[in-house]
């Protein structure tokens, strides 16, 4: 069974198996009560979600660890998404049922229950994560099967995959990930009361939000338009990935900028091969943000170049990147031109890294064009892909954005504007982005 099968069950992988799809799951009440159903027949559960918050499945796996059961649960951290108080209820019971997602470039993503009743394995199976919201008000898919051992070895393997990779959770690294879970919570509360003080998310309030942001901004407008559709398009990924990466949240393009760019301002002879790392767009704990705006993994020979010890290549990317002046002395298409094109002419290095780095020296102006940004800037502005990609398509287009509106306009006042519109063109990567995995 493929991974993606783990979230997205599909019954015809199974046309030859005796498997019984015992229901289709699509409402909370129908989840929750499956999921009591099952518990109730158990003597083992596995469980691989993204996310757990303290809801009611939590409070029925307690007692059924209580009672005898047995339990194991592999969750992630991503976004800072998962409760510490859902996890410490569980070990409270057994500090042995709870493992931490073993950590990756990507997000720990599964939604698996697996329930063992005797010779049969009841399998619940899709869409939704342990959370109060998946099992009280969203909208889910999930498939209840019951079926043999056998026919779902690839699954339990998998799991068991997932559970020895994963590290246990200890009172000590609860308490570290409690932290950053409460700043997290801290800054939104901060954040969006500053948001609504300032009518800047009247477009978050609208019912058919997600619609609207999933047009295109029109990027002729204002300032304020554009902040409205910024926050609009906030709560958009919040409704995809169930915590919004825009300003908050342990991983965020806000965090990103506001994390990796001040990097840039120290020589590379200075900087810490992590450092190097998230400067690439390659994560780390120090660093969890970092793919934003980029993750340029799959250029091998670049990547080694600009993150091992001092070297030719660093060195000459130091010297392209000094051809722009810092923050906020203004820009000039002659002198980004002078950049991007000596840093092209370094063995390696394709637009995308290329790019990367200068939206990291001048995210005030400058756009970071890759795989999953480029079809949006091609379709915005116009051009062909193969064009974006050399200087001539990428500089016909930062020509039009230094001309719109939200781009032109003054610094504003506020302090926490002042922060975004330091960030303005940079964050275009929050329409831009077209993810292939959500």
């Amino acid at each position: 069974m493929s991974l993606w099968l783990v979230e997205c069950v599909t019954v015809t992988h199974y046309r030859e198996s005796i498997m019984k799809i015992n229901s289709f799951l699509s409402s909370p009440n129908s989840m929750i009560i499956a999921f009591e159903e099952a518990v109730e027949s158990a003597t083992a559960i596995d469980i691989a979600v993204a996310w757990i918050s303290n809801c009611k499945p939590v409070k029925i796996l307690s007692k059924f660890v209580s009672n005898g059961g047995n339990l194991r649960v592999v969750v992630g951290r991503d976004f800072n998404g998962t409760d510490p108080d859902a996890i410490e209820r569980l070990i409270e019971v057994d500090s042995s049922v709870v493992k931490w997602a073993q950590s990756s470039s990507g997000v720990f993503h599964p939604k698996l229950y697996i329930f063992y009743c005797g010779d049969e394995i009841r399998l619940i199976v899709g869409s939704a994560n342990m959370t109060n919201a998946a099992f009280t008000v969203n909208v889910e898919v999930m498939y209840d099967v019951k079926c043999s051992i056998e026919e779902v070895g690839d699954v339990c393997s998998f799991f068991s995959t997932q559970w020895n990779d994963g590290t246990v959770v200890t009172r000590t690294n609860l308490a570290k990930y409690r932290v950053d879970y409460e700043n997290d919570r801290k800054r939104v509360k901060h954040e969006i009361k500053i948001v609504d003080e300032n009518n800047y998310g009247g477009i978050k309030h609208e019912s058919n939000v997600v619609d609207v942001v999933s047009e295109e901004p029109n990027l002729f407008s204002g300032w304020k338009n554009y902040l409205s559709f910024l926050f609009g398009k906030a709560v958009y990924w919040e409704s995809s990935l169930n915590n919004p990466p825009l300003l908050y949240g342990g991983r965020s393009w806000i965090d990103a900028l506001r994390s990796v760019c001040p990097l840039l301002e120290r020589s590379f002879e200075n900087l810490s091969t992590v450092e190097k790392k998230a400067l690439v767009g390659l994560e780390s704990e120090d660093f969890p943000s970092a793919a934003y705006f980029g993750r340029n993994k799959g250029n091998g020979l670049a990547v080694k170049a600009l993150t091992k010890s001092i070297n030719q290549t660093q060195v000459e990317v130091e010297k392209a990147l000094s051809e722009l002046p810092s923050f906020p002395e203004e820009l000039t298409i002659g002198k980004v031109k002078k950049s991007y094109e000596r840093m092209r002419n370094i063995e390696n290095l394709g637009s995308a890294i290329v790019t990367r780095y200068l939206t990291l020296k001048r995210p005030d102006y400058l756009i970071s064009v890759n795989s999953a940004s480029l079809e949006f800037y091609s379709e915005v502005f116009n051009k062909p892909k193969t064009r974006i990609k050399e200087w001539r398509g990428y500089g016909e287009i930062l020509e039009i954005l230094w001309n719109i509106p939200w781009m032109k306009s003054e610094q504003p006042e506020n302090k926490f504007e002042q922060e975004l519109w330091s960030f303005r063109a940079a964050l275009l990567d929050v329409f831009a982005y077209r993810p292939s995995v959500y």
